[in-house]
């Protein structure tokens, strides 16, 4: 049989600002027409006694915004960011389309991250955006990710930041890329890209940060000391203007990633998938019994089962308190719930320090994930097939094609969407099907999945997964699947046999395919190897798979 893959992530040139060379020896004043948008002067830092002297310029290019450039004589600390520099030189206001291309760059890089830890950048640069942001102060209104001011010495070298020199590293890469974005806002959508991209929810995001100088970073002492307990935690939350419910909320950030000896002091991961976004932090806080870690490092936690997990003194302390305890609980019986108040709590973090008037937009964006971006070219891909069918003597038949419905939560809805979200989810799966097969130039699909779990109860995600039954019964897909789903409760509600489904496709001559990226999910699947079957018993379970592939 002929395999053709069509790829869609190189489809698009992506569209690069000029870079400009300010003066370096010299005062600089712009003088354009007025107008403002896509971009805002910061306040200038209150003036200090030194041998620089501060030349200020006020000016717009076009619709392209105003500016403020700071210079001393040397022509160092420039306060104006590259984004503002890049669109005065090339007159370019960039769109939320090129903001979600700067977005799939830095989704590139969460995958491409070889042995980096497990295999993940994602986490890391998480950790940059929650640590760029987490340093507002609401009684003097600093901090927060405005001024990207941990590019600077001494904020750089806090304790708290340690290691994150690698992901600002990264991030300087998709910089050179787009000189016109912001690094706040580069952090940011960063973040904003890790938890989506390792299947968290969506998370609003808008730009309008602006670059700052190293005056304006912030001290030492801002950000969360994990050997403290509750009333630490409250000072420094509550500092930034969080309550009791979204301390827990965004402390269950810490499903991702892992601690190192050489950064933190601390060493392990918190969950058994450090790479994908789950409710099991808060699962394991209260499922595993915790013991007191026996080594020469600070006071941390380990699992008493397997000893391969962690849980720092600011994590236990979920379980200890009465007020977070409430909010711990909750979370743990319910992601749906964890994923809403993470969405809005994250929000949140990442906007602190940012003033109203520097938004492009009243109202934050959701960003769509790659694998919705590449949904939109459903049509463009339809065209090619026809192209290959015509011109290459190539079959339907000879190809294997497979589509996604994607429930209204992961749907841009600034963007045209293939069903009434009003209408029940049966017409909705049917609507969005005969929208792909339209565009697709096919009456079948061989495989038509579910894009992830639908929100509320599994009730609900059961109801789909009926229609997807019927139409594979109907022969409009051959195969059906479900995406995203990492609760067990759900896939057993779907499918009673998930776990053997790759050993007895191969006990019938099949070779599954694992499309994940992740190097955990990856050696899981490959477990499968070790498993031992007797055909006699398991007769009604192979029948199904062979059912499944006919």
């Amino acid at each position: 049989m002929n395999a053709l893959r069509i790829p869609l992530r190189n489809a698009a040139p992506l569209r690069r600002a000029a870079r400009t060379q300010l003066p370096k020896s010299s005062p600089f004043r712009a003088s354009y027409n007025s107008g403002r948008k896509y971009s805002t002067a910061p306040p200038p830092p209150e003036a200090k006694s030194s041998g620089s002297t501060l030349w200020l310029g006020l000016g717009a290019a076009g619709a392209a915004g105003a500016a403020w450039y700071f210079f001393t004589e040397s022509g160092e600390n420039t306060l104006k960011s590259g984004m503002q520099q890049a669109k005065v030189a090339a007159n370019f206001v960039p769109t939320k389309e090129d903001y979600e291309k700067v977005y799939r760059k830095i989704a590139d890089l969460v995958v491409d991250a070889g042995d980096y830890d497990d295999g993940s950048y994602g986490p890391v640069l998480l950790r940059l955006a929650w640590h760029s942001s987490g340093t507002y102060d609401k009684e003097t209104g600093t901090g927060g990710s405005n001024y990207a001011t941990m590019r600077f010495a001494p904020e750089s070298l806090h304790g708290a930041n340690a290691g994150l020199n690698v992901a600002r590293g990264l991030m300087e890469k998709i910089k050179e890329e787009f000189p016109w974005i912001s690094y706040g806002d580069l952090w940011t959508l960063a973040g904003v890209a890790a938890i989506q991209e390792m299947g968290g929810p969506k998370i609003p995001w808008r730009p309008g940060r602006v670059d700052g100088i190293a005056a304006q970073a912030t001290p030492d002492g801002r950000l969360p000391d994990a050997s403290q307990g509750s009333d630490h935690l409250r000072n420094i939350f509550y500092r930034m203007g969080f309550n009791d419910q979204e301390i827990v909320a965004l402390s269950g950030a810490h499903a991702l990633g892992r601690c190192h000896t050489d950064r933190s002091g601390f060493v392990g991961p918190w969950t058994f998938s450090p790479t994908t976004v789950t409710n099991d932090y808060f699962k394991l806080l209260f499922d595993e019994k915790w013991v007191w870690k026996k080594w020469e490092g600070p006071k941390q936690l380990e699992d008493k089962k397997t000893k391969t997990l962690m849980m720092l003194p600011t994590d236990y302390v979920l379980t200890q308190d009465k007020s977070f305890k409430k909010h711990a609980k909750a979370y743990a019986d319910n992601q749906d719930l964890w994923f809403k108040d993470f969405s809005s709590a994250v929000s949140r973090l990442f906007e602190l320090g940012v003033p109203e008037k520097q938004w492009v937009s009243p109202e934050p964006w959701i960003i769509p994930t790659v694998d919705e971006q590449d949904a939109k070219n459903e049509d463009l891909v339809g065209e090619a097939l026809q192209e290959v069918y015509e011109k290459h003597n190539v079959k339907r038949e000879d190809l294997w094609i497979q589509t996604k419905f994607t429930p209204i939560g992961g749907q841009d809805t600034t963007k045209p969407i293939p069903y009434n979200p009003s209408d029940s989810i049966e017409d909705q799966i049917a609507s969005s099907l005969e929208t792909s097969l339209k565009n697709l130039k096919t009456t079948y699909l061989d495989s038509y999945v579910l894009h992830s779990p639908l929100p509320g109860q599994i009730g609900s995600t059961v109801q789909a997964w009926k229609v997807l039954a019927r139409i594979q019964d109907e022969g409009k897909a051959k195969m059906i699947g479900v995406c995203n789903t990492y609760d067990v409760k759900v896939l057993e509600a779907l499918d009673k046999i998930r776990k053997a489904v790759y050993k007895l496709a191969q006990l019938q001559g099949i070779t599954p395919l694992s499309g994940t990226t992740q190097v955990e999910h990856m050696k899981l699947d490959l477990n499968v190897e070790a498993a031992e079957w007797k055909e006699d018993g398991i007769q009604r379970e192979i029948e199904l798979v062979k059912k499944l592939i006919e």
